[in-house]
């Protein structure tokens, strides 16, 4: 029969479609975006951006700069197509650069020491400046008496040198 229409059975094309009909199909980094498709002459095409919510792929690790300084990295994990911290901030500064403070130096610890912070590190920016002339329960002695042939014990007490007893002096 020439010119008949011949069913052939069902249609083997997947793509085959009805001019006009319009769908949505799943797009974008992890499937759950919208994408708009029309059938144009028989076939789907994509019609407009897929409509995705997410900003990364599922599993992906990452990083980004954190930390006193902005030298750390504060590792990331991609969850349900958001970034997420995973765990803390790996830090190697100490300080924020340019911030300056004193720290206890010192015979007994009374003294200052002035510091600056260079490169997330704490540095000394000057000498120690101690008040204290010995170190607390520290014992000593001095030559004393007519001859100074004598002895005189000293003990330290709040960083400086007191007398411990009459001086020791064979001389009359």
């Amino acid at each position: 029969m020439a010119g008949a229409w011949v069913d052939a059975g069902p249609c083997d094309d997947p793509d085959a479609c009805v001019n006009g009909d319009v769908q949505d199909v799943a797009c974008g980094l992890n499937g759950v975006g919208v994408q708009a498709e029309l059938c144009a002459a028989g076939q789907w095409q994509q019609d407009g951006d897929c409509q995705d919510p997410d900003v990364c792929v599922n599993g992906a690790p990452s990083s980004v700069p954190c930390g006193l300084n902005g030298a750390g990295m504060q590792p990331l994990l991609c969850v349900q197509g958001q970034w997420g911290l995973d765990g803390a901030c790996l830090d190697p500064d100490a300080c924020v650069n340019g911030s300056a403070h004193l720290v206890a130096c010192g015979l007994n610890g009374a003294g200052t020491r002035p510091q600056t912070c260079t490169t997330g590190q704490w540095q000394d920016a000057g000498a120690c400046q101690d008040p204290d002339a010995c170190v607390d329960g520290q014992a000593s002695s001095e030559p004393c008496g007519i001859n100074t042939a004598g002895t005189q014990s000293l003990l330290c007490a709040e960083g400086q040198w007191t007398l411990d007893g009459p001086c020791q002096d064979p001389d009359v």
